[in-house]
């Protein structure tokens, strides 16, 4: 009798809990319950709630358990708005950091939802060290397990550090508010007047390379997030997930270096491919996706590569590496550009961050020069030493200056002597210059590309060489950690 009272008596709490939920929520009448996106989220019937009685009301602003995604193990929390705007409490924030410690011990991903108004000011001081508790151990997982942050909601102060800190940020247009300082705050210490959305939307986030997705509802920022486990391992010591693989002879109809979209979207298994930080930084393009089955990363660099663009390729070899997520390049890279003189620090920095990022990485990697490889823009990417297999397509050009600058330099006595137009001399000369001396079969027979393949033949050469990578083995030497230049 005991026993049925004592489960009666829980039941009957857990329902209360649900119910005021989804009182709080119909009020509201804006966006769904914790609970709701969570089953969102995962399979069907598979979500097990953990600590659902938490110290009573305190625990009821945030929901934490484990479930499925595609029949895969997932961890996660929900802050819930519904029950005093989501406010972060002690016994909120235990409840997460064991998620978090269960996704450490049992190899799992971590998905965070936030939608907090920030910190219950009640619990005083040890609720500063619940957040920071929180934020350090997010960010020793990194490496360890993919964590993917969501934001439907307020994620404001200390709690925009959150998901921050995770690999992946997705945030929902209509809802999110995502700031180290509100907007009424930052108004009236700087004397302005800041405009709240450009301050804190998912727009203003993406087109600044915080948020690796804007979505338009949150929706479809749950759906990505599935899609995004889909193509990520469980854990740094797991192979990433294969698909039965198709269309491994399929040919590439759209060859054109120049349209980077439409060429990684041939490139890539139909369907498979999920853009990451697309606003920011054009120059370059980041993708996730699956080749002949297999996950891999493609980054695409087209032009002149700034800062951003540098920063934006960085920070995904080094998800892709985490994660044993092979690299394939697509190289159209004129050099790096050209900056002002307060900007110029941050430029080398970043460029060498990008090529520190490609020299530690062990992952399989192969580079596809489509057209230009020109120069420091190049050299940033390491070269032929931080590549497994590198192709070149007829017409390449790989040279450490532009054909247009060898000409100037190297044949200036040439078009001085000419009788034609200086012009149209110097751009013969540079024409024959990239054929002949710069071209990718110049650069087969002096060991730095391994063969120039045809256009249509790319994705049957790389998913071939990828294949080949499978068993590759690579680690740096022994160290605590290295020094990435920041």
């Amino acid at each position: 009798m005991r026993n049925r009272q004592t489960l009666e008596k829980a039941l009957e709490r857990k329902e209360a809990i649900r119910r005021n939920a989804d009182e709080w929520a119909q009020k509201a009448n804006v966006k769904q319950t914790a609970r709701a996106r969570v089953l969102d989220l995962l399979d069907a019937n598979s979500f097990v709630e953990l600590d659902a009685l938490a110290s009573g009301s305190e625990g009821e602003s945030v929901v934490a358990g484990y479930g499925t995604a595609d029949g895969r193990p997932v961890y996660v929390f929900a802050q819930e708005y519904a029950a005093n705007a989501g406010a972060v409490t002690v016994a909120h924030a235990q409840k997460m950091r064991k998620v978090l410690s269960l996704a450490r011990k049992c190899g799992a991903p971590v998905v965070g939802v936030f939608d907090s108004a920030g910190g219950w000011v009640a619990d005083g001081a040890p609720l500063q060290d619940a957040y920071a508790g929180m934020c350090a151990d997010i960010a020793r997982l990194s490496g360890v397990v993919p964590t993917i942050g969501v934001i439907l909601g307020d994620c404001t102060g200390a709690a925009a550090l959150m998901p921050a800190l995770m690999d992946i940020v997705i945030a929902s247009e209509p809802s999110t508010k995502w700031a180290a300082v509100g907007a009424s705050v930052s108004s009236e210490e700087l004397g302005v007047s800041v405009n709240e959305k450009e301050l804190s939307s998912a727009s203003a986030h993406a087109r600044r390379g915080g948020a690796a997705i804007s979505s338009p509802t949150e929706k479809d920022a749950l759906a990505k997030a599935r899609a995004l486990l889909a193509l990520l391992p469980d854990n740094n010591l797991d192979s990433t997930p294969e698909s039965e693989p198709a269309e491994l002879n399929r040919s590439i109809s759209d060859a054109n270096p120049e349209s980077p979209d439409t060429l990684i979207s041939s490139l890539l298994d139909t369907g498979s491919a999920v853009g990451l930080h697309e606003p920011s930084a054009p120059g370059a393009k980041t993708v996730l996706g699956k080749l002949g089955g297999q996950s891999c990363g493609v980054v695409s660099l087209t032009g002149y590569i700034g800062t951003d663009e540098c920063d934006k390729a960085a920070r995904f070899v080094r998800l892709c590496d985490c994660y044993n997520i092979p690299l394939v390049f697509l190289v159209n890279v004129t050099g790096l550009a050209a900056v002002k003189p307060d900007d110029s620090t941050s430029l080398i920095k970043a460029a060498a961050r990008l090529t520190y990022s490609l020299a530690e990485a062990t992952v399989p990697s192969v580079r596809v020069v489509t057209a230009d490889a020109i120069g420091a823009g190049y050299s940033t990417l390491g070269g032929r030493s931080t590549a497994d297999i590198v192709y070149a397509w007829p017409g390449a050009v790989i040279s450490p200056i532009s054909p247009e600058a060898a000409a100037a330099l190297y044949y200036k006595d040439e078009i001085a002597s000419s009788k034609g137009d200086p012009k149209s001399v110097r751009q013969e000369i540079a024409d024959k210059y990239a054929a002949e001396k710069a071209d990718g079969v110049a650069a087969a027979e002096q060991g730095l590309v391994d063969d120039v393949i045809n256009p249509a033949d790319t994705r049957r050469m790389v998913i071939s060489a990828l294949s080949m990578l499978e068993s590759k083995r690579d680690q740096n030497p022994p160290k605590k950690h290295g020094n990435l230049p920041l």
